[in-house]
């Protein structure tokens, strides 16, 4: 690594942001460069998401996007100024090499900002009913599932997320996964009392 690229990291992690812009106007730090898609630092990435020579449409080796990457982050902030980038961007539904869209992305991460990535993916016009390839497991699945699989103080997240899907009008809680299991069928196998509620309140409406 470059002492002028730890300098870019420093100043972006420091919030100079004039430091950070006289760098990248250097032209010595290639913007499009594999490592800044996986680069730690926040602010850096947000500080290169409306730099003028980045490629928003850049893949890592993982095939992910810059959506998909702030998406798993919970970097609420980096996620809305992709999605308003006047740039040419990643389809919503773009996946990366395992299958998983930048929505499943944001609702596997159970982040406290997980709700609200999610209604701005699905508002930039994400589907939730999109089927993970490998588990055919949608983002309602996988909301389900949140508690069971990364622990109980994940609840009120999945319970924040589980909701705002079932309010959208095209989620479809039919659809059932590579098992054959709909979402409920989940929350009712694993016994997610909480969650088995908000489908029954669903279903009564």
């Amino acid at each position: 690594m470059t002492d002028l690229f730890e300098e870019l990291i420093f100043a972006c992690a420091t919030g100079d942001t004039i430091a950070a812009a006289r760098i990248l106007a250097s032209r010595e730090i290639n913007p499009n460069g594999k490592w800044w898609l996986r680069t730690p630092a926040y602010e850096l990435l947000r500080t290169l998401v409306s730099h003028p020579d980045t490629d928003l449409n850049a893949r890592d080796k993982l095939d992910c996007n810059v959506l998909h990457i702030a998406s798993s982050r919970g970097d609420l902030v980096a996620l809305r100024m992709i999605l308003a980038s006047d740039k040419p961007k990643p389809a919503t539904d773009s996946l990366d090499i395992h299958g998983y869209t930048a929505l499943e992305k944001a609702v596997s991460s159970c982040e406290v900002t997980s709700a609200p990535m999610m209604e701005a993916l699905l508002d930039a016009g994400a589907d939730p009913n999109r089927p993970n390839r490998v588990t055919g497991r949608t983002p309602l699945h996988r909301a389900v599932i949140g508690p069971f699989m990364s622990g109980e103080n994940t609840r009120a997240k999945s319970l924040a997320m589980i909701r705002g899907l079932l309010e959208h009008r095209e989620t479809d809680v039919r659809i059932r996964d590579g098992a054959g299991f709909t979402a409920r069928d989940l929350a009712d196998d694993h016994n997610m009392q909480g969650i088995t509620e908000v489908f029954e309140l669903h279903q009564q409406k």
